[in-house]
């Protein structure tokens, strides 16, 4: 059996002297430089339109490990370019996620169809025995919605905080405040992150992206 996608999630923004920079370091050097990373299979930049921090960029993977491969480990960590380690050092709301997907298999980004809309909803304070009854009601809440593409679930143990990360690709009119977070049941309280991205290309596709 192969192994599960991996994905990579970073959240960040720049203070507001910055933003032009970071905007340039993101799509002319960052994006592209991860895109053409042996076992990345995408990378992706969204815009925050309801929760913090405003930009998220989300990379699925042929694997996990490929995070602990050589061909990442060159362009990450101490081997962060000058330019990288300048703007990553200036940033704030810095989060980072990352894990196997455990659901739906190993469906990626866009395979439903093109989302105007990409929702992010992360469960702390649960457990790896959590699995199959958070993704049960994950399904529950968001499958079958008429603005609903496709929802994808990974887990997520970054540096020992360990948490399930939904990820919900919709239509343009989709928004949380629709949705009946209770059907999340006692899992509900367990929700410390709810935000709402649209799809952000500040130069449209970029050479070497693979959107």
């Amino acid at each position: 059996m192969s192994e599960p996608l991996g994905l990579l999630l970073a959240m960040m923004q720049p203070p507001e002297s910055l933003e032009e920079e970071f905007q340039d370091w993101y799509d002319t050097e960052h994006i592209p430089e991860r895109a053409n990373c042996e076992g990345f299979l995408s990378a992706l930049r969204f815009v925050c339109l309801e929760g913090f921090p405003r930009y998220v960029a989300i990379y699925d993977l042929q694997h996990h490990g490929v995070l602990q491969e050589p061909g990442y480990k060159a362009i990450s960590g101490q081997n962060f370019s000058p330019w990288s380690k300048r703007v990553l050092g200036r940033v704030h709301g810095q989060k980072r996620l990352e894990g196997p997907q455990i659901y739906p298999g190993n469906r990626r980004y866009g395979e439903a169809g093109h989302a105007a809309r990409m929702g992010l909803l992360r469960l702390g304070g649960v457990t790896e025995g959590d699995q199959e009854t958070v993704v049960e009601l994950l399904r529950k809440t968001f499958e079958g919605r008429e603005d609903v593409l496709q929802l994808r679930v990974w887990r997520s143990n970054y540096h020992g905080d360990f948490s399930f990360v939904a990820m919900v690709e919709a239509h343009a009119g989709f928004t949380f405040d629709q949705v009946d977070l209770n059907q999340l049941g006692k899992y509900r309280k367990n929700v410390d992150l709810l935000n709402l991205y649209s799809p952000y290309w500040r130069r449209g596709a970029l050479p070497g992206v693979f959107a």
